[in-house]
């Protein structure tokens, strides 16, 4: 059944699959908990911030936080974005303070090795000033059809997440992470 103008409806197969056809799609958004198992040497510090639960990147140390998401079926294809929810907890970022973020991602069909491919990082910096507490979202893109580890809906991403301390003027104080979140654009209603 196709409900709509025949440009920009909604199609429901004979399975029970919905589907937006044309320009009818919305922004989806996933928030992944910045939680931690166990107590890896190498991961930040898990803390309580006020009501949320929060990871803390202190300015020495490189510490790595791990997430992993699944593409859904209702991913149209095109770049997907992953959010770093953040904030300075130990004091106000003023002047040339500087937070950068990187994170390196592998995209993996089942049954593919973990280690195939080149993986890919992108970074962001960020030299505002912020108070102590005041959250910022930090955004990357993933390309969808980047060469070394281009997207395909029910693909595995393994994100492995870092503050890059070694950016100039980088804050002297800790951040902490209370979400990451995945933003992209659905087609109709995930069926997996």
């Amino acid at each position: 059944h196709r409900f709509g103008d025949g440009t920009n409806s909604l199609n429901i197969s004979a399975t029970g699959d919905v589907e937006l056809i044309g320009t009818a799609k919305y922004e989806r958004h996933f928030i992944i908990p910045p939680t931690i198992n166990g107590n890896p040497s190498d991961h930040p510090t898990q803390i309580a911030l006020f009501t949320a639960s929060a990871l803390e990147f202190a300015t020495t140390g490189t510490k790595y936080a791990h997430c992993e998401w699944e593409i859904p079926s209702d991913w149209d294809g095109t770049d997907v974005y992953i959010e770093i929810d953040w904030n300075p907890n130990s004091g106000a970022m003023s002047g040339t303070d500087t937070i950068k973020w990187d994170i390196e991602y592998r995209s993996l069909a089942q049954d593919e090795a973990i280690n195939l491919g080149t993986s890919v990082t992108v970074s962001e910096t960020n030299s505002n000033d912020y108070a102590q507490y005041q959250s910022h979202h930090s955004r990357f893109t993933l390309v969808y059809n980047d060469a070394n580890q281009p997207l395909t809906a029910q693909d595995h991403i393994f994100f492995k997440i870092s503050r890059d301390t070694s950016v100039a003027n980088d804050f002297g104080g800790t951040v902490a992470v209370t979400a990451f979140e995945i933003v992209y654009i659905s087609k109709g209603l995930p069926t997996n």
